[in-house]
Order: C-alpha cells, then structure tokens, then sequence
C-alpha cells in the first residue's frame, strides 16, 4: 500500500478533546468494524509483534459504499490513563492511504477519549479507515475505538 500525505506536516492530525459531541448524531453515520460486529471495538493493546506473533494495533472500520462523506471522526477512550501509539489511515480503492494522524507518544487520560479527524481526498472517497493504537509502553492498555463518518 502507498502512503499520501495529502496535508503539510503542520496540519497533519487535528486532536480534539471532547466529552460530548451532539452535532455528531445529526450529520456522521458510525461505521462498522471490519471483521467485528457493531460500530466500536474493545480491546487491550497487545505486546509488540515478534516473527513468531502479531500484535492487535490495527482496526479497521468499513466506509459504506454510495455515501458521501466529508471527514471521519474517531474516537478513542482509554480504560486507564497511559501512553499510546496513534496513527489514523483513510484507505483508497486505488491501494494508496493519506495517512491524517501520526504521533509516537500521546498521553491519553482515563475518562478523557481523543478525537482524530481526518478530510477526505475531493474527488474520491476511502472505502475504509484504519486506526493504529498500540505502543511498547501502551502494551496492556484496554480502551474503545469508534469511527464515523461525517457529511
């Protein structure tokens, strides 16, 4: 798969902290994890991947075909406070992806969920999106991943 980089690196990944997002409800749609049932994912991050094992940092969400959408929003809620590893993809049909947040270390507060957001490309729209939570310092880290789609 090859990368994009559609934004320039200052506005790469736009973090809002949020508790309540009412707006949301009346113009996202949440999407459906691949693989999973439902629209959100519960996990613990895994130990880091060795020849002989993977580890569990990436999920993907499906983006339903013949909508339109103007962003994706995901939100990620620790279970307890810890350090994390973040990356957020939009997945094109053409094997590219614009990789919209990408950070190494992002303290992330039990009770306080992260908002990632990322713009879609203007003339085409991903069919999915992949989220990235993981780190050596995460390993352990329960939390909930959703994502939306937004018009």
């Amino acid at each position: 798969m090859k990368l994009r980089n559609v934004l320039p690196s200052a506005a790469i990944g736009l973090i809002v902290l949020t508790m309540a997002w009412p707006a949301r409800a009346q113009s996202c749609v949440p999407l459906r994890v691949v693989g999973g049932s439902g629209t959100e994912v519960n996990k613990s991050v895994s130990p880091p991947g060795t020849i002989f094992s993977k580890h569990n940092w990436n999920t993907d969400f499906v983006v339903p075909r013949g909508e339109t959408f103007s962003r994706f929003e995901a939100e990620i809620d620790p279970g307890d406070s810890g350090e994390y590893s973040l990356k957020m993809f939009l997945k094109y049909n053409d094997n590219t992806a614009d990789k919209v947040f990408d950070r190494k270390s992002v303290l992330l507060e039990n009770g306080e969920p992260i908002v990632l957001t990322g713009n879609v490309r203007i003339s085409e729209q991903p069919y999915q999106i992949n989220l990235f939570v993981g780190g050596i310092q995460a390993s352990g880290e329960p939390y909930t991943a959703r994502v939306w789609g937004c018009r």
